[in-house]
């Protein structure tokens, strides 16, 4: 567990906001605007695999 505000706090300044609802960001991946890069899937795998 973690405290969530303290961790917003910590990372506030490197987050911004994609879409101003979520529904704007919705329809985007359904038009296929916005898709998951490869790499993200890539860099998950790595860190599942460093894990065990």
């Amino acid at each position: 567990m973690c405290n969530v505000r303290t961790l917003h706090n910590l990372i506030a300044n490197r987050i911004v906001v994609v879409e101003p609802s979520y529904r704007s960001l919705y329809k985007d991946i359904l038009a296929g605007h916005i898709k998951q890069s490869q790499y993200d899937f890539l860099w998950l795998l790595s860190l599942q695999q460093q894990r065990k």
